[in-house]
C-alpha cells in the first residue's frame, strides 16, 4: 500500500467518524423554542425549557421541565 492510499484512507474515516450520529443517548440541560420531540430511547439528564410550541416527551427528562408559552405532551 503506498502512502497516497493510507492517507487518504484516514481522512476518510475521519469524516466517516464525525459524520456518523454519536451513541450517546442523554443530554445535559435543554432549552428549545418552538416544536421539538424528546425521542423514544433519548434521556435528558437534566432540565428541559420550552418556549412556544408543543414539546412532545417519547424519551426521559430526568430534571425539571418548563413551558413557558408551550404545551407539553407526554406521548408514549
Amino acid at each position: 500500500m503506498n502512502k497516497g492510499n493510507v492517507i487518504a484512507g484516514a481522512a476518510v474515516a475521519a469524516l466517516l467518524l464525525t459524520a456518523t450520529p454519536s451513541l450517546a443517548v442523554a443530554d445535559d440541560n435543554v432549552s428549545r423554542t418552538g416544536n421539538y420531540t424528546v425521542p423514544a430511547g433519548k434521556k435528558i439528564d437534566g432540565n428541559l425549557t420550552a418556549r412556544s410550541g408543543t414539546v412532545t416527551i417519547r424519551g426521559e427528562v430526568d430534571g425539571k421541565i418548563s413551558a413557558n408559552g408551550a404545551d407539553v405532551r407526554r406521548n408514549l
